[in-house]
């Protein structure tokens, strides 16, 4: 039985331990090639990108990555990406320690229980393990450029 991206922690607990192991094993695999195969483009050891490769000013909602190991940077800890949300759209949502520069359109950045305004220029630092969420209600896209650390980068420090 395989499962796909989506699955819910449910539907896991449903599987016969050996349906369980098989998926668990399955996962492992596919992310053992795909990290030997991100580690072998941090090899390229790229440091520079290039306006017309970054393209931001013709970004549109969906995410696309700018700086990442999957473009030949050798980097650990963050990517840099372009996002946002349709119009009438919100995605929530946690994650390491981010930063948001908004390029595009304006809504609303909700950071834990506050929310705040967003528009062209703004910036917003998202705190790692707070729930967040964007949320456009206008009808064109709001789109941002974010840097935000990978799941497991980060250590809260007493």
């Amino acid at each position: 039985m395989t499962i796909h991206k989506g699955v819910m922690r449910e539907e896991l607990m449903k599987l016969s331990p050996e349906e369980l192991y098989r998926e668990y094993m399955e996962k492992q695999v596919n992310f053992g090639r795909a990290a030997l195969a991100v580690d072998q483009r941090r090899s390229q050891n790229r440091l520079h990108l290039p306006a017309e490769e970054a393209d931001v000013a013709n970004a549109g909602p969906n995410q696309r990555i700018i700086i990442g190991p999957e473009l030949g940077f050798n980097i650990h800890n963050l990517h840099v990406f372009t996002s946002g949300r349709a119009g009438g759209s919100e995605r929530f949502h946690t994650h390491g320690d981010a930063l948001k520069y908004y390029i595009k359109g304006a809504g609303f950045e909700q950071i834990g229980d506050e929310t705040f305004e967003v528009k062209v220029g703004d910036f917003c630092h998202v705190p790692a393990n707070i729930w967040h969420g964007t949320q456009n209600p206008n009808p064109e896209p709001l789109v941002f450029l974010a840097a935000q650390q990978f799941p497991g980068t980060y250590r809260q420090v007493a």
